[in-house]
């Protein structure tokens, strides 16, 4: 018998222990005038810590079984950091702002974008050239 099996066992016989302790204190939840006895309380608390535990090692398992939910788990302040090393030193052309931070960070994921949106030192630090290409015709010109 592998670890596993044996600890699943293990798993399923404190479940069926707790589901039969819980059956016996039904009698708290049909009448809110009965107040739980010393060991009933002491039954409780340890059901809780049981149930706490096993969520705990649930979420684990999520955890490990999702890697995505990892990366959401990275603080807004860290992303921050990282974000105003992604802005370019040098100013960018008006056509090529769309294409560099902080506008590509903005569509990744909604984290991102309300992490972009929340850092206004990110957005304080854009330069766009200031060299607009002539040979370009303004909206006004086009206009009949």
């Amino acid at each position: 018998m592998n670890k596993d099996s044996g600890s699943s066992f293990e798993d399923e016989a404190t479940a069926f222990s707790a589901t039969e302790t819980a059956e016996d204190l039904s009698h708290l939840l049909n009448d809110s005038t009965v107040s739980p006895t010393a060991e009933e309380l002491k039954t409780i608390l340890d059901l809780k810590a049981l149930y706490e535990q096993k969520h705990a090692g649930l979420q684990l398992e999520l955890g490990r079984a999702n890697p995505c939910s990892t990366i959401h788990r990275i603080p807004g302040d860290m992303w921050q950091g990282i974000f105003a090393a992604c802005i370019p030193l040098e100013p960018v052309g008006v056509f090529d702002a769309p294409l560099s931070a902080p506008f590509t960070l903005l569509g990744v994921c909604k984290q991102w974008y309300n992490v972009c949106l929340d850092y206004g030192h990110l957005w304080s630090r854009i330069c766009i050239d200031e060299h607009f290409p002539q040979d370009i015709p303004l909206m006004e010109e086009n206009v009949h």
